[in-house]
Protein backbone atom coordinates (compact mmCIF):
# COMPACT_ATOMS: atom_id res chain seq x y z
CA UNK A 1 0.00 0.00 0.00
CA UNK A 2 1.82 3.22 -1.07
CA UNK A 3 0.81 6.33 1.73
CA UNK A 4 0.73 10.01 0.22
CA UNK A 5 3.18 12.41 1.21
CA UNK A 6 0.47 14.45 3.22
CA UNK A 7 -0.75 11.49 5.59
CA UNK A 8 2.44 10.34 6.20
CA UNK A 9 3.13 14.07 7.58
CA UNK A 10 0.31 14.09 9.51
CA UNK A 11 0.86 10.08 11.01
CA UNK A 12 4.82 11.71 11.83
CA UNK A 13 3.92 15.27 13.00
CA UNK A 14 5.71 16.41 9.57
CA UNK A 15 8.32 13.79 10.15
CA UNK A 16 9.27 14.83 13.76
CA UNK A 17 8.08 11.80 15.57
CA UNK A 18 10.91 9.24 16.91
CA UNK A 19 13.38 12.12 17.10
CA UNK A 20 15.44 13.01 20.51
CA UNK A 21 14.17 16.57 21.67
CA UNK A 22 13.73 19.25 24.44
CA UNK A 23 17.50 17.77 25.26
CA UNK A 24 19.18 19.18 28.56
CA UNK A 25 23.28 18.08 29.56
CA UNK A 26 23.42 17.75 32.97
CA UNK A 27 26.31 20.91 34.97
CA UNK A 28 28.54 18.36 35.05
CA UNK A 29 28.22 16.77 31.70
CA UNK A 30 28.20 13.16 32.57
CA UNK A 31 24.31 12.79 31.54
CA UNK A 32 22.03 14.15 28.66
CA UNK A 33 18.39 13.65 29.23
CA UNK A 34 15.97 14.61 26.75
CA UNK A 35 12.16 13.08 25.02
CA UNK A 36 11.52 10.80 22.26
CA UNK A 37 8.86 9.10 21.07
CA UNK A 38 9.26 4.67 20.77
CA UNK A 39 8.90 5.05 16.89
CA UNK A 40 7.97 7.84 14.46
CA UNK A 41 4.30 7.62 14.26
CA UNK A 42 3.39 7.19 17.94
CA UNK A 43 2.69 10.47 20.05
CA UNK A 44 3.41 9.88 23.24
CA UNK A 45 6.53 11.02 24.86
CA UNK A 46 9.07 9.21 26.82
CA UNK A 47 11.66 10.31 29.31
CA UNK A 48 15.71 9.26 28.58
CA UNK A 49 18.98 9.61 29.69
CA UNK A 50 22.39 8.80 27.93
CA UNK A 51 25.14 8.36 29.77
CA UNK A 52 27.73 10.27 28.36
CA UNK A 53 30.83 7.59 29.88
CA UNK A 54 29.11 4.59 28.92
CA UNK A 55 27.35 6.17 25.69
CA UNK A 56 24.77 4.15 26.72
CA UNK A 57 20.43 5.21 26.84
CA UNK A 58 18.09 4.15 28.95
CA UNK A 59 14.41 4.69 29.45
CA UNK A 60 13.33 6.81 32.38
CA UNK A 61 9.40 7.92 31.99
CA UNK A 62 7.00 5.88 30.09
CA UNK A 63 3.90 7.66 29.94
CA UNK A 64 1.63 4.77 28.90
CA UNK A 65 2.75 2.68 32.53
CA UNK A 66 1.60 5.22 34.81
CA UNK A 67 -1.77 6.56 33.58
CA UNK A 68 -2.44 2.62 32.23
CA UNK A 69 -6.01 2.48 30.88
CA UNK A 70 -6.91 5.99 31.59
CA UNK A 71 -4.74 7.41 29.37
CA UNK A 72 -3.55 11.25 29.08
CA UNK A 73 -6.67 13.88 29.93
CA UNK A 74 -5.61 17.18 28.72
CA UNK A 75 -7.15 20.88 30.68
CA UNK A 76 -8.86 23.08 28.32
CA UNK A 77 -6.15 26.02 29.48
CA UNK A 78 -3.71 23.26 28.66
CA UNK A 79 -4.54 22.45 25.02
CA UNK A 80 -4.85 26.15 24.17
CA UNK A 81 -0.81 26.56 25.74
CA UNK A 82 -0.16 23.38 23.54
CA UNK A 83 -1.59 25.62 20.59
CA UNK A 84 0.55 28.92 20.99
CA UNK A 85 4.16 26.39 21.59
CA UNK A 86 2.82 24.47 18.21
CA UNK A 87 3.02 21.41 20.58
CA UNK A 88 1.27 18.19 19.13
CA UNK A 89 2.39 15.66 20.54
CA UNK A 90 1.48 13.69 23.78
CA UNK A 91 2.77 12.39 27.03
CA UNK A 92 5.46 14.35 28.43
CA UNK A 93 6.20 17.12 26.27
CA UNK A 94 8.72 19.15 28.47
CA UNK A 95 10.33 18.40 31.92
CA UNK A 96 12.83 20.74 34.29
CA UNK A 97 16.11 19.97 36.29
CA UNK A 98 17.31 21.10 39.40
CA UNK A 99 21.27 22.17 39.32
CA UNK A 100 22.63 18.97 40.42
CA UNK A 101 19.88 16.86 38.28
CA UNK A 102 19.04 14.89 41.10
CA UNK A 103 15.46 15.25 40.37
CA UNK A 104 12.90 15.68 37.39
CA UNK A 105 9.80 17.24 37.35
CA UNK A 106 7.53 17.17 34.55
CA UNK A 107 3.39 17.57 34.04
CA UNK A 108 1.43 14.67 32.57
CA UNK A 109 -2.42 14.08 32.78
CA UNK A 110 -2.78 17.52 34.66
CA UNK A 111 -0.59 15.98 37.69
CA UNK A 112 2.73 16.78 38.74
CA UNK A 113 5.25 13.86 38.81
CA UNK A 114 9.32 13.79 39.77
CA UNK A 115 11.49 11.58 38.55
CA UNK A 116 15.04 10.93 41.11
CA UNK A 117 17.28 10.37 38.65
CA UNK A 118 19.11 8.40 41.03
CA UNK A 119 17.08 5.39 42.47
CA UNK A 120 14.45 6.05 38.92
CA UNK A 121 11.87 5.88 41.47
CA UNK A 122 8.42 8.28 40.15
CA UNK A 123 6.32 9.97 42.20
CA UNK A 124 3.20 11.95 41.57
CA UNK A 125 2.91 14.64 43.84
CA UNK A 126 -0.62 16.10 43.20
CA UNK A 127 -3.92 14.55 42.74
CA UNK A 128 -6.03 15.34 39.81
CA UNK A 129 -7.91 18.64 39.72
CA UNK A 130 -9.95 21.35 38.08
CA UNK A 131 -6.85 23.45 37.66
CA UNK A 132 -3.83 21.74 36.09
CA UNK A 133 0.03 21.68 36.95
CA UNK A 134 1.68 24.07 34.27
CA UNK A 135 5.28 24.21 33.57
CA UNK A 136 6.61 22.75 36.59
CA UNK A 137 10.28 23.60 37.52
CA UNK A 138 12.63 22.72 40.68
CA UNK A 139 14.27 25.15 42.66
CA UNK A 140 18.28 25.18 41.79
CA UNK A 141 19.08 23.28 44.83
CA UNK A 142 16.53 20.64 44.51
CA UNK A 143 13.97 21.26 47.51
CA UNK A 144 11.30 22.74 45.85
CA UNK A 145 8.99 22.84 42.40
CA UNK A 146 7.11 25.92 41.50
CA UNK A 147 3.88 25.26 38.89
CA UNK A 148 1.43 26.99 37.41
CA UNK A 149 -2.08 26.14 38.28
CA UNK A 150 -5.18 27.68 36.90
CA UNK A 151 -4.45 31.85 37.28
CA UNK A 152 -2.06 30.93 39.92
CA UNK A 153 1.97 29.87 40.99
CA UNK A 154 2.35 27.47 43.99
CA UNK A 155 4.94 25.76 45.52
CA UNK A 156 5.77 22.29 46.87
CA UNK A 157 8.68 20.33 48.41
CA UNK A 158 9.75 17.64 46.20
CA UNK A 159 8.64 15.37 48.52
CA UNK A 160 4.90 16.52 47.99
CA UNK A 161 4.81 18.28 51.03
CA UNK A 162 3.35 21.79 51.97
CA UNK A 163 1.68 22.19 48.36
CA UNK A 164 0.63 25.85 48.58
CA UNK A 165 0.06 29.39 46.66
CA UNK A 166 2.35 31.74 46.53
CA UNK A 167 0.48 33.90 44.68
CA UNK A 168 -2.63 34.39 43.15
CA UNK A 169 -4.70 37.02 41.19
CA UNK A 170 -6.70 39.96 42.73
CA UNK A 171 -9.33 39.69 39.39
CA UNK A 172 -10.79 37.24 37.33
CA UNK A 173 -8.74 38.74 34.71
CA UNK A 174 -5.29 38.41 36.35
CA UNK A 175 -2.95 35.64 35.59
CA UNK A 176 0.59 34.65 37.57
CA UNK A 177 3.46 32.20 36.52
CA UNK A 178 2.70 32.25 33.15
CA UNK A 179 3.52 33.77 29.59
CA UNK A 180 1.01 36.13 28.38
CA UNK A 181 -0.53 35.69 24.83
CA UNK A 182 1.83 37.79 22.75
CA UNK A 183 5.13 36.65 24.17
CA UNK A 184 4.21 32.74 23.70
CA UNK A 185 2.93 33.40 19.94
CA UNK A 186 5.14 36.03 19.00
CA UNK A 187 8.34 36.05 21.15
CA UNK A 188 9.13 32.22 22.14
CA UNK A 189 8.53 32.98 25.18
CA UNK A 190 6.76 30.15 26.70
CA UNK A 191 7.69 30.79 30.70
CA UNK A 192 6.24 33.02 33.22
CA UNK A 193 8.49 32.45 36.28
CA UNK A 194 12.30 32.29 37.10
CA UNK A 195 14.00 30.57 40.23
CA UNK A 196 16.43 32.86 42.30
CA UNK A 197 20.08 31.03 42.01
CA UNK A 198 19.66 30.29 45.56
CA UNK A 199 16.13 28.75 45.49
CA UNK A 200 14.66 31.38 47.86
CA UNK A 201 12.68 33.31 45.61
CA UNK A 202 11.63 33.94 42.18
CA UNK A 203 10.83 36.56 39.16
CA UNK A 204 7.18 36.07 38.39
CA UNK A 205 5.02 37.61 35.81
CA UNK A 206 1.60 39.05 36.24
CA UNK A 207 -0.76 39.58 33.19
CA UNK A 208 -4.11 41.11 33.20
CA UNK A 209 -6.48 40.66 30.58
CA UNK A 210 -8.56 43.04 31.14
CA UNK A 211 -7.71 46.22 28.74
CA UNK A 212 -8.27 43.26 25.82
CA UNK A 213 -11.10 43.00 23.52
CA UNK A 214 -13.76 40.86 24.50
CA UNK A 215 -14.03 38.19 21.36
CA UNK A 216 -16.85 35.69 21.04
CA UNK A 217 -15.94 32.46 19.11
CA UNK A 218 -18.53 29.72 17.57
CA UNK A 219 -17.52 26.22 16.58
CA UNK A 220 -18.62 25.77 13.03
CA UNK A 221 -18.88 21.92 13.70
CA UNK A 222 -21.11 22.28 16.32
CA UNK A 223 -23.27 25.11 15.84
CA UNK A 224 -25.88 23.81 19.21
CA UNK A 225 -23.13 25.44 21.52
CA UNK A 226 -22.68 28.76 22.87
CA UNK A 227 -19.75 31.13 21.42
CA UNK A 228 -16.61 30.80 23.64
CA UNK A 229 -16.19 34.10 25.39
CA UNK A 230 -12.30 35.07 24.83
CA UNK A 231 -10.17 38.32 25.52
CA UNK A 232 -7.88 38.71 22.50
CA UNK A 233 -4.96 41.23 21.38
CA UNK A 234 -6.00 42.08 18.32
CA UNK A 235 -3.62 44.06 16.07
CA UNK A 236 -4.08 47.52 16.59
CA UNK A 237 -5.81 47.38 20.06
CA UNK A 238 -4.94 46.95 24.06
CA UNK A 239 -2.43 44.21 24.70
CA UNK A 240 -2.44 42.64 28.15
CA UNK A 241 -0.70 44.53 30.82
CA UNK A 242 2.36 42.90 31.84
CA UNK A 243 4.25 43.15 34.99
CA UNK A 244 6.82 41.39 36.80
CA UNK A 245 7.02 40.50 40.52
CA UNK A 246 9.98 39.31 43.15
CA UNK A 247 8.46 37.22 45.68
CA UNK A 248 10.12 35.30 48.32
CA UNK A 249 8.91 31.61 48.70
CA UNK A 250 6.85 31.83 52.46
CA UNK A 251 7.80 29.36 54.42
CA UNK A 252 6.08 27.96 57.59
CA UNK A 253 5.71 29.83 60.95
CA UNK A 254 5.97 27.89 64.22
CA UNK A 255 2.20 27.06 64.85
CA UNK A 256 1.77 25.84 60.94
CA UNK A 257 0.52 29.17 59.57
CA UNK A 258 1.92 29.80 55.82
CA UNK A 259 3.79 32.63 55.96
CA UNK A 260 2.97 35.31 53.91
CA UNK A 261 5.02 35.62 50.64
CA UNK A 262 6.78 39.06 50.07
CA UNK A 263 6.56 40.43 46.40
CA UNK A 264 8.20 43.62 45.30
CA UNK A 265 7.45 45.05 41.26
CA UNK A 266 10.38 45.30 38.86
CA UNK A 267 9.88 49.21 37.55
CA UNK A 268 10.49 50.10 34.29
CA UNK A 269 9.11 52.34 31.96
CA UNK A 270 6.11 50.29 30.75
CA UNK A 271 4.59 53.09 29.02
CA UNK A 272 7.48 52.87 26.17
CA UNK A 273 8.37 49.19 26.53
CA UNK A 274 5.64 47.04 27.16
CA UNK A 275 6.84 43.64 26.27
CA UNK A 276 8.66 41.81 28.65
CA UNK A 277 11.13 40.04 25.57
CA UNK A 278 12.88 37.62 28.38
CA UNK A 279 14.62 37.30 31.72
CA UNK A 280 17.45 35.70 32.72
CA UNK A 281 18.66 34.83 36.40
CA UNK A 282 21.82 33.20 37.38
CA UNK A 283 24.99 32.95 39.57
CA UNK A 284 26.76 35.22 37.76
CA UNK A 285 25.22 38.30 38.49
CA UNK A 286 21.67 40.15 39.24
CA UNK A 287 18.68 39.02 36.87
CA UNK A 288 18.61 40.73 33.26
CA UNK A 289 15.70 41.69 31.88
CA UNK A 290 15.08 42.55 28.23
CA UNK A 291 11.68 44.96 27.24
CA UNK A 292 10.82 45.97 24.13
CA UNK A 293 8.52 48.83 22.24
CA UNK A 294 5.73 47.63 20.62
CA UNK A 295 6.85 49.23 17.32
CA UNK A 296 9.78 46.72 18.11
CA UNK A 297 12.49 49.49 17.18
CA UNK A 298 13.63 50.44 20.80
CA UNK A 299 14.96 47.43 23.52
CA UNK A 300 16.79 48.06 26.72
CA UNK A 301 18.06 45.51 28.92
CA UNK A 302 17.99 46.55 32.46
CA UNK A 303 19.63 44.84 35.48
CA UNK A 304 17.36 43.98 38.57
CA UNK A 305 17.70 45.46 42.30
CA UNK A 306 15.14 42.29 43.50
CA UNK A 307 15.39 44.20 46.80
CA UNK A 308 13.63 47.51 45.83
CA UNK A 309 12.45 46.45 41.91
CA UNK A 310 14.52 49.44 40.43
CA UNK A 311 16.08 48.52 37.17
CA UNK A 312 19.69 49.79 36.07
CA UNK A 313 20.37 49.93 32.07
CA UNK A 314 22.91 47.64 31.06
CA UNK A 315 22.36 48.37 27.19
CA UNK A 316 20.26 50.65 24.93
CA UNK A 317 19.57 49.04 21.92
CA UNK A 318 17.66 50.95 19.07
CA UNK A 319 16.65 50.18 14.76
CA UNK A 320 14.83 52.52 12.37
CA UNK A 321 13.66 48.92 11.32
CA UNK A 322 13.35 46.38 13.49
CA UNK A 323 14.76 44.76 16.16
CA UNK A 324 14.97 40.67 16.13
CA UNK A 325 13.82 38.52 18.99
CA UNK A 326 16.86 36.96 20.59
CA UNK A 327 18.21 34.96 23.27
CA UNK A 328 18.20 36.41 26.29
CA UNK A 329 21.43 38.59 27.87
CA UNK A 330 22.84 37.34 30.69
CA UNK A 331 26.17 37.14 32.67
CA UNK A 332 28.85 34.80 31.96
CA UNK A 333 30.82 33.34 34.77
CA UNK A 334 33.56 36.01 34.63
CA UNK A 335 30.68 39.21 35.37
CA UNK A 336 30.38 39.98 31.91
CA UNK A 337 27.30 41.24 30.23
CA UNK A 338 26.55 39.12 26.85
CA UNK A 339 24.02 40.16 24.30
CA UNK A 340 23.36 39.88 20.18
CA UNK A 341 23.06 42.54 18.78
CA UNK A 342 22.98 44.47 15.40
CA UNK A 343 26.46 45.71 15.16
CA UNK A 344 27.83 47.04 11.28
CA UNK A 345 25.32 45.36 9.60
CA UNK A 346 25.46 41.68 11.43
CA UNK A 347 23.82 39.96 14.10
CA UNK A 348 27.12 39.92 16.60
CA UNK A 349 27.75 38.56 19.91
CA UNK A 350 28.62 41.31 22.23
CA UNK A 351 30.42 41.10 25.30
CA UNK A 352 30.26 44.40 27.83
CA UNK A 353 29.42 46.48 24.92
CA UNK A 354 32.19 45.26 22.94
CA UNK A 355 31.03 43.09 19.30
CA UNK A 356 32.80 39.89 19.30
CA UNK A 357 34.10 37.86 15.99
CA UNK A 358 33.83 38.51 12.51
CA UNK A 359 30.63 40.83 11.20
CA UNK A 360 30.89 37.83 8.11
CA UNK A 361 28.53 35.72 10.57
CA UNK A 362 25.60 36.46 11.66
CA UNK A 363 24.28 35.14 14.85
CA UNK A 364 20.83 33.40 15.60
CA UNK A 365 21.33 32.79 18.80
CA UNK A 366 23.12 31.64 22.81
CA UNK A 367 23.62 28.33 23.15
CA UNK A 368 25.44 28.63 26.19
CA UNK A 369 28.24 31.00 28.01
CA UNK A 370 31.27 29.26 30.02
CA UNK A 371 34.20 29.75 31.60
CA UNK A 372 35.56 28.58 28.07
CA UNK A 373 33.83 31.22 26.29
CA UNK A 374 30.27 31.99 24.53
CA UNK A 375 28.42 28.97 22.42
CA UNK A 376 26.07 30.25 20.02
CA UNK A 377 24.37 29.26 16.16
CA UNK A 378 25.38 31.28 13.40
CA UNK A 379 25.56 31.98 9.28
CA UNK A 380 27.47 33.49 6.78
CA UNK A 381 24.58 32.49 4.23
CA UNK A 382 20.84 31.07 5.08
CA UNK A 383 21.11 27.65 4.10
CA UNK A 384 23.79 26.88 6.43
CA UNK A 385 23.97 27.11 10.64
CA UNK A 386 27.23 26.46 12.27
CA UNK A 387 27.51 26.11 15.54
CA UNK A 388 30.78 28.52 16.70
CA UNK A 389 32.41 29.77 19.96
CA UNK A 390 33.49 32.92 20.64
CA UNK A 391 35.83 33.64 23.47
CA UNK A 392 35.10 35.56 26.34
CA UNK A 393 38.46 37.74 26.64
CA UNK A 394 38.85 38.46 22.99
CA UNK A 395 36.79 40.37 20.71
CA UNK A 396 39.44 40.62 17.63
CA UNK A 397 37.70 38.36 15.55
CA UNK A 398 40.00 35.63 15.61
CA UNK A 399 38.54 34.04 18.61
CA UNK A 400 36.47 31.98 16.24
CA UNK A 401 36.16 28.56 16.63
CA UNK A 402 34.63 26.76 14.60
CA UNK A 403 32.48 23.15 15.80
CA UNK A 404 30.95 22.42 13.07
CA UNK A 405 31.08 22.63 9.60
CA UNK A 406 29.68 21.50 6.06
CA UNK A 407 26.02 22.34 4.12
CA UNK A 408 23.83 21.52 7.13
CA UNK A 409 21.63 23.10 9.55
CA UNK A 410 23.67 22.75 12.98
CA UNK A 411 21.70 23.29 16.53
CA UNK A 412 23.54 22.23 19.75
CA UNK A 413 23.14 22.11 23.91
CA UNK A 414 26.20 22.61 25.76
CA UNK A 415 27.46 22.02 29.26
CA UNK A 416 30.55 21.56 31.49
CA UNK A 417 32.46 19.93 28.08
CA UNK A 418 29.62 18.26 26.81
CA UNK A 419 28.13 19.57 23.56
CA UNK A 420 25.33 17.89 21.72
CA UNK A 421 25.15 18.81 17.93
CA UNK A 422 22.19 18.19 15.73
CA UNK A 423 23.13 18.61 12.13
CA UNK A 424 20.27 18.18 9.30
CA UNK A 425 20.54 17.47 5.75
CA UNK A 426 18.43 18.70 2.89
CA UNK A 427 18.77 15.48 1.56
CA UNK A 428 17.93 14.04 4.62
CA UNK A 429 14.36 13.36 6.47
CA UNK A 430 16.48 13.23 10.03
CA UNK A 431 18.91 14.83 11.86
CA UNK A 432 21.86 13.00 13.25
CA UNK A 433 22.20 14.27 17.04
CA UNK A 434 25.91 13.20 18.32
CA UNK A 435 27.22 13.93 21.48
CA UNK A 436 30.91 15.30 22.34
CA UNK A 437 32.31 15.43 25.13
CA UNK A 438 35.47 17.41 25.36
CA UNK A 439 35.65 18.03 21.77
CA UNK A 440 35.70 14.24 21.05
CA UNK A 441 32.58 12.13 19.87
CA UNK A 442 31.37 9.85 21.79
CA UNK A 443 28.26 8.84 20.82
CA UNK A 444 24.92 9.13 18.99
CA UNK A 445 20.89 9.82 20.32
CA UNK A 446 19.49 7.52 18.00
CA UNK A 447 16.59 8.53 16.12
CA UNK A 448 13.97 5.60 15.68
Amino acid sequence: MTVSYPRMAARTLRFTLGIPRNITVSADGKKVYFIRTPDGVSRTGCLWEFDVDSAQESLLVDPTELLGDAGEQLSTQEQSRRERSRESAAGIVSYALDREAHIAAFALSGRLWTIDLHTRSVTALTEAASDAVIDPRPDPSGRLIAYAAGRSLRVIGVDGSNDHEVVGPDTSTQTWGQAEFIAAEEMYRYRGFWWSPDGASLLVERFDEAPMQTWHIADPANPDRRPVTQRYPAAGTANAEVTLWHISVGGESTNGVQAEAVRTEVVWDRERFEYLMDVSWNRHGAPVIQVLSRDQRQSQVLGVDVASGRTTMLRDLADDDWIEVTSTARFAPGGQLITVEDVDGARQVVIDGQPCGEVSWNVRGIVAVDDQGVIVTASKEPSQVQVLRFGLNRADGAAVDELTSGPFVHSAVAAAGTTVISCSAFDATCPEITVRRDGRTVGELRVL
